[in-house]
């Protein structure tokens, strides 16, 4: 018995030796990894997220920068108020911008992650806290609240026939 249990400790010995010796070989299996950085900045209203020299070891899935209210109780998709993304981007330099938000202060997380979607985002840096003290300008330009009765009533007149 005690031999079947040396010879089972030597295989596992083996195995190990080996799977490191395939690490040392192709590092890219133990170590893939997205190295760079990213820049953010802001106007009264938006914030303008750049990535530096995005490079992976293995393909690019994609980058993105979450947008959260700062004093969030947790960052994640319930509390995120805008999402920046990068279509297309392979690596590089890259620069995204927000829609606009309201004056308050916010939290950036930049993030990029490369191969399969299972794979883990890398964080491009800190947190980085953002203060806005714009207001947006209205959403209703050129909708009918625009139109006095008149033009309201010329539209539907106008349905008709």
């Amino acid at each position: 018995m005690a031999s079947s249990l040396s010879r089972r400790i030597v295989g596992a010995g083996a195995i190990a030796g080996f799977s490191a010796l395939a690490l040392v070989a192709n590092p890219a299996i133990g170590s893939a990894t997205v190295t760079g950085s990213s820049t953010v900045t802001n106007s009264a209203t938006t914030i303008t997220v750049v990535l530096h020299d995005i490079a992976t070891t293995e393909a690019l899935n994609h980058c993105e920068a979450q947008i959260f209210p700062f004093d969030a109780a947790v960052y994640d998709k319930t509390a995120r108020v805008d999402e920046i993304k990068y279509p297309g981007f392979t690596g590089g330099e890259s620069t995204g911008t927000s829609i606009e938000l309201p004056a308050g202060t916010y939290a950036v997380i930049t993030q990029c992650k490369e191969g399969a979607s299972t794979n883990p985002y890398v964080k491009l840096g800190p947190v980085a806290q953002v203060t806005l003290t714009g207001t947006p300008a209205p959403s209703g330009t050129g909708s009918l609240g625009d139109l006095g009765l008149d033009d309201l009533l010329g539209l539907l007149g106008g349905l008709g026939g």
